[in-house]
């Protein structure tokens, strides 16, 4: 599967062509292994400072990135179907500054997606379907000023830093009251049918609408 993705330079835009492949692990999961583009004379990928990708239905995250885009710092995925996330999609992306996944189909956002990425200073998760965010998710992010939950299921909010509206303990306390009340069972139902992975049936009662990953990452 291709995916094209912009990315800038010296403030300049440019294309890239990114492969990807399917791989069946829980759920499936886009890994980037190969790119194509040009660059400015004697620049490389590890000038890329900003990457997006828009409107594309590529429905997971694209991993790898930081592999290829060693320095990148602002990153958009805009309209891409992408349906869940978690801390292994962003690992290599240590320099990470500015993360904005709108207009998506995101449910969950787990505790430790961060925990990898701790010079995020702007997150945006505007128009996806939000209901549940793990409670300590921006314990590593020391200096969050931005962060924009807009019109989301169980979630509504944008924080700025000196700005109107709610400070981030407001928001971090909203959080903890309204998108909690997750998983509790399912991860119960998940141990309950651990078995059947070694071979016996599944039970009815658990819908795996989610990898497994993302229960275990949740807390």
């Amino acid at each position: 599967m291709e995916l094209i993705g912009n990315y800038k330079i010296e403030k300049k835009n440019y294309s890239y062509k990114f492969t990807t492949s399917k791989v069946v692990c829980w759920s499936l999961i886009n890994e980037v292994f190969k790119i194509s583009g040009d660059h400015l004379e004697s620049s490389t990928e590890e000038d890329v400072s900003e990457a997006s990708f828009i409107n594309q239905l590529i429905f997971y995250f694209p991993r790898n990135l930081g592999i290829f885009f060693p320095n990148l710092q602002v990153l958009t995925l805009y309209s891409c179907g992408i349906k869940r996330i978690s801390k292994f999609d962003l690992h290599g992306l240590r320099r990470l500054k500015e993360i904005s996944l709108n207009g998506n189909h995101l449910v969950t956002l787990p505790n430790n997606l961060f925990e990898s990425t701790p010079e995020i200073e702007s997150v945006s998760f505007c128009r996806n379907k939000i209901k549940y965010i793990g409670p300590n998710i921006f314990d590593s992010l020391d200096n969050l000023r931005y962060a924009n939950f807009k019109l989301n299921k169980n979630i509504d909010i944008v924080f700025k830093v000196d700005g109107k509206g709610p400070t981030l303990e407001e928001m971090k306390a909203y959080i903890a009251e309204f998108c909690q009340e997750i998983f509790h069972g399912q991860v119960n139902n998940y141990f309950d049918n651990l078995k059947g992975i070694f071979g016996k049936t599944f039970t009815a009662r658990h819908s795996w609408s989610e990898p497994m990953e993302s229960y275990m990452d949740f807390y």
